[in-house]
């Protein structure tokens, strides 16, 4: 969660590609399908604008 607010407040478009690339790939390494969706929808309240996000 971190790692994509940093991207979205400070990172160049270049570092930003290369970042949601890598975390759209660990993603995909989480086990239950249930947690994947979890985390895809807390991502996308961070391109909104929500911070701070925890679970």
């Amino acid at each position: 969660m971190t790692l994509k607010e940093y991207l979205i407040d400070y990172a160049n478009p270049a570092t930003r590609k290369i970042g949601e690339a890598l975390i759209e790939k660990e993603i995909e390494n989480i086990g239950k399908i249930e947690l994947r969706t979890l985390v895809r929808e807390e991502l996308k309240k961070i391109e909104t604008g929500t911070r701070d996000l925890y679970f």
